[in-house]
């Protein structure tokens, strides 16, 4: 079970938005691999690229949890990709 939900609606500007630790440098430039382009998903220390299919406002929603999730309930959406990323301190 989540320990926090967030629900936003974001202007994805490039068909992208970034999740930041604000204490990060959120340096993506080498993490964007085709692979990473393909999934939609790119990480690197501190930050979370997601990628969009349009540039237009989109509804996200992040889970924050303390261990990794049961992945079973993706069934229901049209697209999701799953990642596994660490925060040096969190501040909710």
């Amino acid at each position: 079970m989540a320990i926090i939900q967030y629900r936003f609606e974001l202007f994805a500007d490039y068909h992208l938005f970034y999740l930041q630790d604000e204490h990060s440098p959120g340096d993506l430039s080498t993490s964007w691999t085709r692979q990473a382009v393909r999934d939609r998903l790119a990480l690197a220390p501190g930050v979370i690229g997601i990628g969009t299919a349009r540039p237009m406002t989109v509804p996200v929603r992040l889970e924050v949890h303390e261990t990794v999730p049961p992945l079973d309930s993706l069934d229901a959406w049209i697209r999701s990709t799953s990642a596994v990323s660490a925060c040096r301190r969190a501040a909710w």
